[in-house]
């Protein structure tokens, strides 16, 4: 009879031990709901072409110009804006041509010479004497090919005297006169070219900032009428403090179809791919050492952790590219220490308004 109230006490305190890991099962949280991004209706801009680079076309050697396009011409690709005089280079060139007819001689006689002292017996002749040929022999080799780069150099120098358009496009400074004699290296003239290779693009900062700033440009689709492949390149840095306006940069895919000339304006509507994108409080958010993540509810008050991409912020929310479905529910207080399918509880006090701290602190 005495092991009686032993065994109930057992029993009760094992029943304890069941209703407390029982009241531990679920844990308590609070959520918000998935909501649908909206942000992604074209924003019209108007953009203008530019070329990448201006080229530069400078002198390959001393000489004197004979003459020069104006500036303002229009220019083809392989046509001849400006033309050196000749003399002096090709005289000098004649001059290597004649060092090298000796040179050739001189390397022809040394390797006769050694060739001869090898056929002779070892009692005629010593190895010295076949090394020293040997060195000489060597040095009138080098001295051939060295006039030989000379004279590959003077050729070469010789064709630059007469400069071509590298491309077609308008020559918009000329730095040099008829009559000049010219250095090398020393600029003659700069060509733009007539077809641009990018566009140069002016958005409002309240556009910017409603399609998520640089990030959001990376994820932006570009549209524009008879122009391909659209995408950004580079830029996001204000233009116009006083207008204050963000310019970036576009580039597009090059074709016999596409003449957009420097400085010509052109249509662009930028939009955001409303795929997969949904805006949620920026405290649903958990990331850890390598992913970005969320904590979604399921209807049987579990948890399951969705990899979230974020796209942008958003002042306290954050557009995600996830799995994630509007009107779905998401974990925003109690994420530390879920692990997946855990059950949950709601809050009571899940309205929105109680921070954080004020919920831990009704916790204690």
């Amino acid at each position: 009879m005495a092991q009686r109230p032993l065994t109930h006490l057992f029993s009760l305190l094992i029943l304890s031990v069941l209703i407390s890991f029982n009241a531990y099962a679920e844990k308590l949280v609070m959520v918000a709901e998935v909501k649908d991004w909206q942000q992604g209706a074209a924003i019209p801009l108007w953009c203008h072409a530019r070329a990448l680079h201006k080229f530069h076309i400078t002198s390959h050697s001393e000489a004197q110009l004979k003459w020069i396009k104006p500036n303002g011409s229009y220019v083809e690709q392989g046509e001849v804006i400006a033309l050196q005089d000749a003399y002096y280079l090709s005289k000098q060139k004649e001059l290597l041509e004649l060092d090298l007819q000796t040179a050739k001689l001189t390397y022809q006689l040394e390797q006769s010479e050694y060739q001869r002292l090898q056929n002779l017996s070892r009692a005629h002749t010593s190895e010295q004497q076949l090394m020293l040929r040997a060195n000489k022999v060597k040095a009138a080799q080098l001295a051939k090919h060295r006039l030989e780069s000379q004279i590959s150099v003077a050729t070469h120098k010789l064709e630059k005297l007469s400069h071509t358009a590298p491309i077609s496009g308008q020559i918009i400074q000329i730095d040099a006169q008829p009559g000049q004699f010219l250095s090398q290296g020393e600029l003659l003239a700069i060509i733009e070219p007539q077809q641009a290779q990018e566009l140069s693009c002016d958005m409002p900062m309240h556009a910017y900032q409603a399609i998520g700033g640089s990030q959001g440009l990376k994820y932006a689709m570009f549209n524009a009428e008879g122009l391909s492949a659209m995408h950004f390149l580079r830029g996001s840095k204000i233009s116009s403090e006083d207008k204050q306006v963000v310019n970036f940069v576009l580039g597009y895919d090059m074709s016999a179809e596409v003449g957009l000339l420097v400085g010509e304006s052109i249509k662009v509507d930028v939009s955001m791919e409303q795929d997969s994108l949904t805006q949620i409080p920026h405290d649903a958010l958990q990331i850890d050492s390598s992913n970005q993540f969320v904590w979604r509810l399921t209807n049987s008050a579990h948890v399951e952790r969705i990899k979230a991409e974020v796209v942008f912020h958003l002042r306290d929310q954050v557009v995600v590219r996830s799995a994630l479905q509007v009107g779905e529910k998401v974990v925003t207080v109690g994420k530390q220490g879920l692990t997946e399918q855990d059950l949950v509880k709601v809050s009571e006090w899940n309205s929105g308004t109680l921070t954080q701290a004020r919920w831990e602190t009704d916790q204690l």
